[in-house]
């Protein structure tokens, strides 16, 4: 079975599997010339789609489902705004286009859950380690810390190691698209 599972965030990471296997992954990132509120947004998240849309099309008849990743709740007024639009834009542009049965929605929690991704020991320690470090004032780099270690790490650090990937941090997205593929044999 062929996959294109799909990251929704600021920026949108794709990856495409095939029986576990990667086949390619990248990253949609659309200009914001113009963020506001809502035709910036709403233009912003239909050339998404259409980006999207291009990479099932060219992919026919091989793709058998996109797997999207559901909204989560965000703080981030326009960033948010620009998810739920890009939504709506994906399933519009996908009933248009005769794809929309393909689509299944699966939230961040199920597919972290599915693949097992938890917060190791030396992680858990680690991050200990930081927050005693801001509150005796102390620098990470005095303690010989690099961070803290959140679950977009752990995302980077599983593909990289499944895949033999040398993903970096700031292309979390595609990380998190690969997993949520992934999940989906499961």
């Amino acid at each position: 079975m062929r996959i294109l599972s799909i990251d929704a965030s600021s920026k949108i990471g794709w990856s495409i599997l095939e029986d576990k296997k990667l086949v390619s992954y990248g990253v949609i990132e659309i200009p914001t010339d113009d963020s506001s509120w809502p035709w910036g947004i709403f233009d912003r998240s239909n050339r998404v789609a259409e980006n999207i849309n291009g990479l099932v099309l060219a992919n026919q008849p091989f793709i058998e489902r996109v797997v999207i990743e559901r909204a989560n709740s965000s703080s981030f007024r326009n960033s948010q705004n620009f998810i739920d639009w890009f939504h709506f834009a994906i399933l519009q542009i996908s009933i248009a286009n005769k794809w929309n049965n393909l689509i299944v929605y699966v939230d961040t929690a199920q597919w972290r859950k599915l693949l097992d991704m938890k917060l190791s020991k030396e992680d858990k320690l680690n991050n200990q380690k930081i927050y005693k470090a801001k509150k005796s004032g102390k620098s990470k780099k005095e303690l010989g810390l690099k961070g803290k270690i959140t679950k977009k790490h752990l995302a980077v650090r599983f593909v990289n190691l499944k895949f033999n990937l040398d993903l970096k941090q700031k292309e979390n997205d595609i990380a998190d698209a690969i997993c949520i593929g992934l999940s989906s044999f499961i």
